[in-house]
C-alpha cells in the first residue's frame, strides 16, 4: 500500500524495464507481421500459378505432348492417341483425341 500513497513517482528502472518489455512486444509485431506478408505473397504466386494451370487446361492452349493410352476391357484393348494441354511445369493436365 505504500507505493499506492506514495507521490514520488516512478523509479528509472521501472520506467526501463516498461520499456524494454514494449521494445520487445513490438519486435515480435513486427516478425509477425513480417512473416505473414510472405506467406500472403507465397500463396498469391501459389494461386496465379495454379489459375494459369487450371485455365490453360480447360481452354486447350498450351500443348505439353501427345500421348498413346491403352484402354483394357474384357472383350480387348484399344489404343488411342491423345493430346495433353497444360502448363508445362505443372502435373495439372486435360486430354483431347
Amino acid at each position: 500500500m505504500k507505493k499506492l500513497l506514495s507521490s514520488r513517482g516512478e523509479t528509472i528502472v521501472e520506467t526501463l524495464t516498461s520499456i524494454a518489455l514494449l521494445a520487445l512486444a513490438m519486435a515480435i509485431l513486427a516478425t509477425m507481421l513480417t512473416a505473414a506478408y510472405r506467406l500472403d505473397k507465397s500463396a498469391e504466386e501459389e494461386e496465379e500459378r495454379l489459375s494459369a494451370a487450371l485455365r490453360s487446361a480447360e481452354l486447350f492452349t498450351n500443348t505439353v505432348g501427345s500421348k498413346n493410352i491403352t484402354i483394357t476391357s474384357d472383350s480387348g484393348s484399344v489404343s488411342v492417341g491423345v493430346e495433353a494441354y497444360g502448363e508445362p511445369n505443372s502435373s495439372l493436365r486435360t486430354y483431347k483425341k
